[in-house]
């Protein structure tokens, strides 16, 4: 852990990148405190995810992990695969957390072009509204530049079809779902997202023994 860290005293930068600075710098100073007094413990290690990297599934699963986080390396295996590995290194009260940015290329009517031409205006429209919405949240920024209406398509039709990833990505399996407040693993688009079809999900195969209240994703609607 670095010995110094620069600090703005009580003030905070009113530019993006001053604020920007100072919230990476909160922050890093709560993990330097507890690697610092024994309560974090960080191992950087090198491998492959792959069931067939067995030394590396049974390494974390003697660690007994409350959670794994996967980032979203479940853009690029197979469901059936992921879950071989996820639940081969799960023991009880393990739960997995998770995005996936390219989800959408796997359902269909996520693209406005999946659409008949005569309605694109109106998911164009009701996009807009939603970007609109989702930037009174955030102070201090003004709202998203996007360059193509496709993306402002996107933030409508994602929470459209959302649902029908996830079933096909939780198929034969059975899991306890979680996503902020249950109600969609998307969140509203704000200034600093990349995408604003990144879905978010925390999960935990159901003999794992957890829950997560109201807090449940069911993935199952429609």
């Amino acid at each position: 852990a670095p010995a110094h860290i620069h600090h703005h005293g009580n003030s905070c930068s009113p530019t993006v990148i001053g604020r920007t600075r100072s919230y990476f710098e909160k922050n890093m100073e709560k993990f330097i405190y507890h690697v610092r007094n024994g309560t974090l413990i960080f191992i950087p290690k090198l491998g492959t995810v792959s069931e067939n990297n067995h030394a590396m599934i049974q390494e974390v699963k003697r660690a007994k992990p409350y959670i794994v986080s996967w980032s979203n390396v479940v853009d690029y295996i197979h469901p059936q695969k992921f879950h071989k590995i996820a639940k081969s290194m799960s023991c009880e009260g393990t739960a997995h957390y998770l995005h996936t940015c390219n989800w959408t290329s796997r359902v269909y009517g996520t693209d406005v072009y999946d659409m008949h031409e005569e309605g694109r205006l109106h998911f164009f429209s009701a996009g807009l509204t939603t970007m609109k919405n989702g930037g009174c949240l955030v102070n201090g920024f003004s709202s998203p530049v996007y360059s193509h209406f496709r993306d402002v398509c996107a933030t409508v039709l994602a929470r459209e079809y959302v649902n029908k990833f996830f079933q096909y990505f939780f198929r034969g399996q059975k899991v306890n779902c979680s996503c902020f407040n249950g109600n969609t693993p998307l969140k509203l688009p704000y200034a600093l997202s990349r995408t604003g079809s990144t879905a978010f999900v925390i999960f935990a195969y159901e003999d794992a023994g957890l829950s997560f209240g109201q807090d449940t994703y069911d993935y199952t609607g429609s």
